[in-house]
């Protein structure tokens, strides 16, 4: 199953306000009267405001449309003090419509370049605090202009991300027009000189808290003039000059607290800052040169904040009463009665370093710092957690989705760090956030839960505690953002086959599925996500069919069809490769072979230049492919050319894909037509001899005496119609030649006319229209029975005409054992017919096979490779052989009796491996069952059963109508024949025994292979009848069955007292003969 873990902060969801949660109280004693009728619209002015405050401004806006007394309330002032503008496309025109709204607005948070621009239409100048991130392309105008329009400014925050385009210049400006800031905090800006400093320091002479943090050049001596500061950050910035800072910054008269951490400070400059008289706290997380020096320790009774340190301890020197219990400093402040105003700066300025700082260290996830969070980072992150500043408490929880995480791309965390976070109350602490209104908080905790539920013990604490239920509402989010992280949730989790079903009771297919179609363009992570989470739930079998009751097929095509994000394409292809693997179990297969353009965007998808995109495209077609309606469709939809093309290029590519691409032209192989007349173009020496060949192989006949009207036309005009693809002749030319070399014939140029229809000679163009037509005569074809098997047999819709066999040879040369089984599988089916044998010959296939069939460690490939070069080798490919080979195939030089010999002598060696001396010499001195058993113990293949189903589920439904029709068992020319097989098709008890049609051809090839003069293949077919009929088997009766009908128990005897047969082949035709008397005698029993 696939997972994805996020650990960047990019992208990340934030919420929408940041007023205060009042908690609604309810009177215990007292209870509505249901029949009572409530008028919502006279209820107190401040009862609605209070309910307005705890909503989001979406849901504000949506309650205040219910009547014009709400609308009125909905604008009050008191509502608009601070608006978050993060999770909404802000333009000119937003702003402009809420402007009305923000005459006394306080506090503004937004997102980017574009929001910047848009805010000064807010004409909210009364406007206090500013935070933004994402500024990465706010200028240095935008900047100096919102200054301008805002001079009551306090606050001015932008990061985390690095400011690039901001200058000094913009700096200076921001000291002249905000005379009253006391806060500015600005990240990754290259230069701050010392005149934008100086600046600050003339205009602005409240300012208190500065923070240049990331940042390329700063000006020590500069910063040493601003005499107000208290509190200061200059963390992640390079090129300090520390002696300047310890000469400069040590005579802040009202220095509190410094934050140094992640940069290069040394331990002199500390201890020379440390003789600060009012300097209180140092925080140094993460500077290298500090903890490589062991001698350096705290003293001059300043707190020292390090990775090397015990920061609780730390914390807690800061009080005058010491907590006894350290962990619980931050709480044991927030719940103080009397309050410290010095004190309560402190803190809430560690609280907002400490949170930046974490998360950047769990960003960067330098090595060696396992102990750290195991011992103290984790419940440092948890504290933060509960912290009342908005933006910390979203820090802290991006911290814990960050620092689990060892590898984003293999969705792999430390189990350990996620087990502290459980172990510390973790899980409850981030659902609770979780439950929040503000969507900020909404979006990080259930980013954090995502990520931390990768572990197995985190997502089953999950689920216990009702995370599944919350994430399922948050996905309903209207903010995608929030529905995005939700989504994430919902896909780890479901990768636990306990969570399944919990998430889909708590509507959570239909959430996802929602999701789809309501973020269809613009959304590609909340697709990716959503399409993930439903892929995982497509593998069980109840959830697969909720999804598909929901929508989620139509969704999940829209998705491989419209989309070009590849993350999005693959797990969408692969939760339709899940729909589609439950067999008979439901009718998702069949659905969605029928949802327009599913299969032809599957095809599509193989040809991706994404890897992972082509493997589940190839494995979607795979499981596709055991519907016999889809197999056609599929072919129809040039599925065969592109799993070939696929088959090609994919010999060095990953086992996944290698397996993928076999088994899906194994699937595809099982058809006949599909296997193809021909492996590549067969050369016939009329259209006479062509049609007779194809007539040769039916026994159907109505349709012989139809189709032989068919060749009576061409007998009497004896014409051969050519026609290239490509404007290249070559080909036809060569063809002409040959049969100039055979027949007196004449040349009529260019064809114009043929039986009344004009021929044009145009390029065909796109030929998706073509396919189209196609693929409706093949739904012609199976919905008509009375026409579909000599269809089939004349189509020439060919996996091995298409270049299919050389790719698959290749591919049972990896060494991945699943790719054994599928290649040799799509050989095995691939050399029914004699032409694809001989083209398995000429591209050096049996090498290949004789190889698989010696040294693949899966007991099942040998087998099927075994199988495959008995097909070869039976006999029937010599006389294909005799009429012609393709043009193509003249330059090789092929020697089939050298090829003969090396197949039969592996077949041999093979069927001895499963013959042990001694057994067979008491089988064949007595046939007691006990004897009999044995031998059957020791030969039998444990997937050989699972290989017939295989075969059996890739049922032909042609072949079952013309066998029907054969021995007179259906009359076709009755209307309801097709609502005959869809009743049959649809009871289970039925179903398997339609299964046999098809395998009645392989099964009567095994037992004529008997009467082969070959000992060697004689063999080889009763140790395939043998695997075939073990009782237990799930299709051993109905193997049984047909063996008997082709009378098979007089060949078998035959076989058993022969004189000339080697002892294996008399042995095993002795255990099938014995499996046939007791599958008859259980028959016997049971009528």
């Amino acid at each position: 199953m696939s997972r994805r873990v996020r650990r960047k902060v990019a992208r990340k969801g934030k919420d929408k306000v940041v007023l205060p949660s009042y908690p609604e109280l309810e009177d215990e004693g007292s209870s509505l009267d249901q029949k009572v009728v409530v008028d919502w619209t006279r209820l107190p002015d401040d009862t609605v405001i209070q309910l307005f405050t705890c909503l989001n401004y979406r849901d504000r806006a949506s309650l205040s449309s219910t009547c014009r007394t709400w609308r009125v309330l909905g604008i009050s002032p008191c509502l608009w003090q601070s608006l978050d503008l993060r999770p909404h496309k802000c333009d000119a025109t937003t702003t402009a419509s809420l402007a009305t709204r923000c005459v006394n607005l306080q506090k503004l948070r937004f997102r980017g370049a574009e929001s910047a621009d848009a805010i000064i239409s807010l004409k909210a100048r009364g406007l206090r605090e500013i935070s933004g991130d994402y500024c990465r392309k706010i200028s240095d105008a935008t900047l100096s202009v919102i200054a301008a329009r805002h001079e009551a400014l306090e606050s001015l925050q932008l990061g985390p991300d690095f400011c690039e385009r901001i200058s000094s210049d913009a700096i200076k400006a921001i000291a002249i027009c905000c005379p009253k800031l006391r806060k500015l905090r600005l990240s990754g800006i290259r230069d701050v000189d010392g005149e934008a400093i100086n600046a600050l320091a003339k205009h602005c002479r409240n300012l208190t808290d500065i923070g240049f943090i990331d940042c390329l050049n700063v000006d020590e001596i500069a910063l040493g003039n601003i005499l107000s500061v208290q509190f200061l950050s200059v963390a992640g910035t390079t090129n300090m000059k520390w002696v300047l800072v310890s000469q400069h910054w040590g005579k802040l008269p009202n220095l509190t607290g410094l934050d140094v951490s992640r940069t290069d400070v040394v331990p002199t400059v500390l201890r020379l800052l440390s003789s600060s008289r009012s300097l209180k706290v140092l925080c140094a997380l993460n500077c290298p040169a500090l903890e490589e020096d062991s001698s350096f320790s705290n003293n001059k009774g300043k707190s020292l904040l390090a990775l090397f340190t015990d920061i609780f301890k730390g914390l807690a020197s800061l009080f005058v009463d010491i907590s006894k219990q350290e962990r619980n400093i931050f709480s044991d402040w927030r719940n103080l009665k009397k309050k410290d105003k010095n004190l309560d700066e402190i803190m809430n300025w560690l609280e907002w370093i400490l949170s930046h700082s974490l998360l950047r260290i769990a960003e960067s996830n330098p090595q060696g710092l396992d102990n750290f969070w195991l011992s103290q980072g984790a419940a440092l992150l948890l504290s933060l957690m509960q912290s009342s500043q908005e933006d910390v408490q979203e820090r802290a929880a991006t911290g814990l989705a960050t620092f689990v995480v060892i590898d984003d791309e293999n969705a792999s965390i430390d189990g350990g760090r996620a087990e502290a976070v459980m172990k510390d109350g973790g899980i409850c602490l981030l659902l609770n956030l979780a439950r929040s209104w503000r969507e900020g908080l909404q979006s990080e905790a259930a980013k954090a839960i995502a990520n931390l539920s990768v572990n197995a013990n985190v997502a089953k604490a999950v689920a216990e505690e009702g995370g599944i239920n919350i994430l399922a509402n948050l996905a309903r989010s209207m903010n995608r953002l929030v529905a995005e992280e939700a989504a994430g949730g919902l896909w780890n989790l479901s990768v636990g086959e306990e969570h399944k079903g919990a998430i889909a009771e708590a509507g959570g297919v239909k959430a996802l599925v929602d999701l789809i179609f309501k973020w269809s363009t613009g959304g590609d992570g909340v697709l990716e996500r959503a399409a993930g989470a439903l892929a995982n739930l497509a593998a069980d079998d109840k959830c697969s069919m909720e999804v598909a009751v929901v929508g989620g097929v139509h969704a999940l095509v829209m998705l491989a069809r419209n989309c070009k994000f590849e993350g999005v394409q693959e797990q969408a292809a692969r939760a339709l490769a899940n729909l589609a693997a439950h067999g008979d179990s439901n009718s998702n297969n069949a659905a969605v072979g029928r949802e327009t353009g599913a299969l032809e965007a599957l095809v599509q998808l193989t040809r991706s230049p994404h890897e992972g995109v082509r493997q589940e495209a190839a494995g979607a077609l795979w499981n596709l492919s055991f519907d016999d309606r889809n197999r056609e469709a599929i072919a129809a939809a040039g599925g065969v050319e592109a799993l070939v093309a696929l088959a090609h290029s994919c010999s060095n590519a990953s086992p996944g894909l290698q397996e993928r691409a076999a088994g899906a032209l194994w699937g595809l192989s099982v058809s006949e037509a599909n296997r193809s007349i021909s492996s590549h173009r067969l050369l016939f020496r009329s259209p006479t001899a062509m049609v007779r060949s194809v007539l040769a192989q039916c026994e159907c006949k109505p349709m012989l005496d139809f189709w032989a009207r068919i060749c009576s036309v061409f007998a009497n005009y004896d014409m051969i119609i050519t026609c290239s693809e490509s404007s290249d002749s070559t080909a036809i030319g060569e063809e002409k030649l040959q049969l100039f070399c055979g027949f007196e014939m004449k040349d009529l140029g260019p064809l114009h006319y043929f039986l009344g229809i004009e021929v044009v000679d145009t390029p065909i163009g796109d030929p998706t229209p073509y396919r189209e037509l196609v693929g409706c005569l093949v739904y012609l074809t199976v919905t008509r029975p009375d026409i579909a098997y000599v269809a089939h047999i004349v189509s020439h819709i060919a996996i091995g005409r298409e270049g299919g066999v050389a790719p698959l040879i290749a591919l049972s040369r990896s060494e991945c054992e699943d790719v054994h089984e599928t290649a040799a599988g799509a050989l095995w089916n691939l050399a029914f017919n004699p032409g694809n044998a001989f083209r398995i010959v000429e591209e050096g296939g049996v090498p290949a096979l004789v190889h698989l069939c010696s040294l693949s460690a899966s007991k099942m490939a040998r087998f099927m490779a075994a199988l495959a070069l008995a097909y070869m080798f039976d006999g029937r490919m010599d006389e294909f052989a005799l009429i012609g080979t393709s043009s193509e195939s003249t330059s090789k030089s092929v020697s089939l009796d050298g090829a003969r010999r090396m197949a039969l002598k592996r077949i041999e060696a093979f069927v001895l491996t499963f013959s042990d001396p001694q057994t067979f010499a008491a089988a064949a001195a007595s046939s007691a069952p006990a004897s009999l058993s044995q031998v059957t113990e020791s030969a039998r293949i444990p997937e050989a059963a699972l290989f017939m189903i295989q075969i059996l589920c890739s049922l032909e439904f042609s072949v079952i109508c013309n066998m029907l029709y054969s021995y007179d068992l259906v009359d076709f020319s009755n209307d309801n024949v097709f609502n005959l097989f869809m009743k049959l098709s649809d009871h289970r008890t039925l179903s398997l025994s339609l299964f046999l049609f098809l395998s009645g051809a392989e099964i009567g090839r095994f037992v004529t292979m008997l009467r082969n003069p070959s000992s060697i293949l004689k063999a080889c077919a009763a140790f395939a009848l043998l695997q075939f009929t073990i009782p237990g088997g799930r299709h051993a009766v109905h193997h049984v069955t047909l063996m008997q009908n082709a009378g098979a128990p007089r060949v078998l005897r035959a076989a058993a007292a022969a004189a000339n047969a080697p002892l294996e082949a008399k042995i095993f035709a002795k255990i099938v003969l014995r499996n046939l008397e007791h599958h008859q005698t259980e028959l016997n029993s049971k009528e």
